[in-house]
């Protein structure tokens, strides 16, 4: 990964302290910036704080606000902006302040993928915008957020249980998740021998999905004794990916061909883990910013990059 910074400077400086070693560090000065900026996927503008002008740095954010699909926030390591939230307003895809530096190359690349994001001008036809579950028409393809939710460690479950139970106990999750996904605007879309596949609306409600499933995990010894009255240790396994697909009702969803559905399938049994949350970089902009450390990259699956949380541990 590859960012630019914007600086009261014109070369480069250490930044072994700020960023990882595997992100490629490029220092401009802020007075060049009209002329060099250019707009790249595959990049991450910063305008630094330090050394500049409030009125040079002011100038510099509303003139990069303007300017379409530039990747863009600002770096702040002595936490001189006053007002931090003002530049989300503006268009910023980032602010590196003295809370959360060093910085993760994870946090970099949820950054960058959320500020491209909304780049791309749909076809009228295929707009991006949900319409909300009533409107949507039958075989007709929409975005959705796919969330894989299954029971983790199954076969030491059903030494422990057995198998009857075990069957009971996934029935019973299912039905769990369909209520928790019902709450927060989602919809317990279609049923595998592993879990339940889980569809929510694009965007708007789409960090509710990750917080759930993070609560889901914290919460799993409690869940499991209280909810499925399960005298063992129990754990889940959750995988999210954003892609489309032609809506159809639950219950008939036999015919549903698309690319992103066997994909969030193939990634919930083949690439996910048990205890932790795995998700596509497509849906990276479903993470709040303070949750992006808690993500490490993994290989690629299939052609896409991929997240796994940190382990989570059972407190004694």
């Amino acid at each position: 990964m590859r960012i630019v910074i914007y600086g009261g400077y014109a070369g480069a400086c250490d930044w072994a302290e700020l960023f990882p070693p595997k992100v490629e560090v490029e220092t401009l000065a802020i007075s060049s910036l009209k002329r060099t900026v250019e707009r790249r996927a595959d990049r991450f503008v910063y305008l630094d704080a330090r050394g500049v002008e409030k009125g040079a740095l002011h100038e510099a954010v509303a003139w990069i606000a303007g300017k379409p699909g530039v990747a863009w926030g600002v770096l702040d390591p002595d936490g001189a902006i006053e007002d931090p939230a003002a530049l989300f307003f503006a268009g910023a895809g980032d602010y590196l302040g003295p809370g959360v530096l060093p910085a993760s190359e994870t946090r970099l690349r949820c950054a960058l993928a959320r500020a491209h994001r909304d780049d791309e001008v749909p076809e009228p036809e295929q707009a991006r915008s949900f319409p909300g579950w009533a409107k949507l028409r039958e075989g007709k393809e929409y975005d959705f957020l796919f969330c894989h939710a299954a029971i983790g460690e199954a076969e030491r479950l059903r030494e422990a249980i057995g198998e009857k139970r075990l069957a009971k106990l996934k029935e019973a999750f299912a039905a769990h998740m369909a209520e928790i996904a019902e709450g927060i605007d989602g919809k317990a879309w279609i049923l595998d021998s592993h879990g339940l596949l889980l569809v929510f609306p694009p965007r708007d409600l789409s960090d509710s999905p990750v917080l759930a499933a993070f609560e889901l995990l914290l919460d799993r010894a409690l869940v499991g004794y209280e909810v499925f009255k399960l005298e063992v240790p129990l754990t889940f396994r959750f995988a999210f990916h954003a892609g489309r697909a032609p809506w159809r009702p639950p219950g008939s969803t036999g015919t549903v061909v698309s690319e992103d559905v066997n994909f969030i399938f193939h990634l919930a049994n083949r690439g996910g883990h048990d205890g932790r949350i795995t998700l596509s970089l497509s849906c990276a902009d479903a993470l709040l910013p303070q949750l992006s450390d808690i993500f490490l990259p993994a290989a690629a699956f299939e052609g896409h990059e991929i997240l796994v949380s940190r382990r989570f541990l059972d407190q004694a």
